[in-house]
């Protein structure tokens, strides 16, 4: 079908339904360099977002999986002339363990990702970006401890949210609570998939403990 399709106006694009797990790729590049990469997985499909709902991304350290990605993520950046900046790279893995393409932009991630890079590598991605788009020398960073870190997020419309009292934060290894001043009230629906309400980051000593945090935290919110 493809082969007798004429694209050359440019008014045609085909796209392709995916299964499979969503993970991100966030990168710094300086003269052409990637100079730092990070990988994460969202938690829940970003296309999923409704009032009352949950989002998070978890970073990973899959010893196998994660320079596969940091090839496919150097391809690309490569492909696209980068030269300066940073860059946010999503794609997709299948169950038959494809990687995919998804999409990719050059700009820092948003959300409450570069809370966690902040976190687990000790700088600001957004502020790496304005330095170099000033051009300031950058300083970046490496892991600063062991175990991961990833954050959980909660749109309005769900109920009373009443948050988490931050005497609790100690003992779900939350470390930093982001409350999100312009977040929408729910009502009409959530309006895009960072239109969060409140953001916790939570520090933990591997995937399998943070999904058993983010259950905690999941109950402590909303009950």
């Amino acid at each position: 079908m493809v082969s007798v399709l004429d694209l050359s106006n440019g008014k045609f694009g085909i796209e392709e339904f995916i299964d499979g797990s969503i993970f991100h790729c966030d990168s710094v590049v300086v003269n052409g360099e990637i100079r730092f990469v990070s990988v994460g997985t969202y938690l829940v499909n970003p296309s999923a977002y409704s009032p009352g709902g949950v989002f998070g991304t978890l970073l990973v350290d899959d010893a196998e999986l994660v320079p596969r990605i940091h090839r496919m993520n150097a391809a690309v950046l490569s492909a696209l002339g980068l030269k300066d900046g940073t860059a946010h790279l999503e794609l997709f893995q299948t169950p038959a363990d494809e990687l995919v393409f998804c999409e990719v932009a050059s700009r820092p991630p948003g959300g409450a990702i570069r809370h966690i890079i902040e976190w687990q590598y000790g700088f600001n991605i957004v502020e790496a970006q304005i330095r170099i788009d000033a051009g300031l020398p950058v300083s970046l960073g490496r892991s600063t401890s062991t175990g991961t870190c990833g954050f959980l997020s909660f749109y309005a419309g769900g109920g009373e949210a009443r948050g988490i009292p931050p005497h609790r934060f100690g003992a779900l290894d939350i470390v930093e609570h982001i409350e999100h001043q312009r977040a929408g009230n729910g009502l009409g629906g959530v309006r895009h998939s960072t239109d969060f309400l409140d953001s916790y980051v939570v520090r933990a000593p591997n995937e399998k403990g943070f999904v058993d945090r983010m259950a905690r935290i999941e109950d402590g919110y909303w009950q």
